[in-house]
């Protein structure tokens, strides 16, 4: 079972659909068959089958043959393969040749200033693309309520995290003291699984009264971006700014807070936590 699965994702590493791999694999292993009995033995409609061929001979990895009137299905020989990688290799040559062309010969925009842009982003895959985006830069700014794990999955942020640890990222944080506090119910009860210790790693922490800050969802600022994730009731909803000079103004109030604000390690001290 494992070896058939390394295999089938070996070959969509290739280029070729879960179906298109799994029908590779079984025209490896039956020789040549026609579309009927190979759609008998993989369960797969006739004419959904046709279609998938075509595509698969459109990629080099299946012949199809006329033998005594009917047409049958083979595999091109793995030791083949290569050939299509050599194929692919000179495309990609001929792609870049094309982009070096073009740059020499098109003229440069008028107007090369940074324009603004705002993207928006709802539902999950939107919240999750935008934090996804905050790992092109190499320090951030920003606000947290924390929880967001609770909506992305806990599998996705560690995954994250992991990268912000990769790419030794710094990250300053400014929360409520509700949330500082619970923070530190969950690292005194050793929620490790729930909670990653903001006290240690590359992230910097501190804290102001809930009374003298509001704030709702995570707050990014990064090089040019001021980025807004909200969540609440099943609602998503994110919007990422691109301008310079609103990431400047940004930056200056996060920082101006910042000085004014406690250091996480002196709450943890005062509610007894190493």
């Amino acid at each position: 079972m494992a070896d058939s699965l390394d295999i089938e994702q070996n070959l969509k590493n290739l280029g070729l659909t879960s179906d298109e791999a799994r029908i590779y694999r079984h025209l490896l292993s039956d020789d040549t068959l026609s579309i009927i009995e190979l759609s008998h033995k993989i369960n797969i409609p006739r004419t959904t089958l046709y279609r998938i061929i075509d595509s698969m001979k459109a990629k080099g990895f299946v012949r199809v043959l006329l033998i005594s009137g009917t047409k049958k299905v083979e595999a091109t020989p793995p030791d083949m393969l290569h050939k299509i990688l050599q194929l692919e290799n000179e495309k990609l040559q001929k792609l870049r040749r094309a982009i070096n062309t073009l740059e020499s010969i098109l003229p440069s925009p008028r107007n090369s200033k940074i324009q603004t842009e705002v993207k928006f982003y709802l539902g999950l895959s939107g919240m999750k693309q935008l934090v996804w985006n905050v790992l092109r830069a190499k320090k951030t700014l920003g606000y947290t309520i924390w929880g967001r794990d609770m909506v992305i999955g806990k599998d996705f942020d560690r995954k994250l995290m992991a990268e912000y640890r990769k790419r030794k990222m710094q990250d300053y944080i400014i929360i409520k003291d509700s949330t500082a506090k619970m923070l530190v119910t969950a690292i005194k009860t050793k929620q490790k699984g729930d909670v990653d210790p903001p006290y240690k790693g590359l992230q910097h922490v501190r804290i102001l009264r809930d009374k003298d800050f509001c704030l709702y969802g995570d707050t990014y600022i990064y090089d040019d971006t001021y980025a807004v994730n909200y969540w609440d009731e099943g609602e998503i909803v994110g919007v990422e700014i691109r301008n310079p000079e609103i990431a400047k103004i940004q930056e200056g109030i996060f920082w101006t807070l910042w000085e004014i604000s406690q250091p996480f390690n002196n709450f943890l001290k005062k509610y007894d936590v190493q």
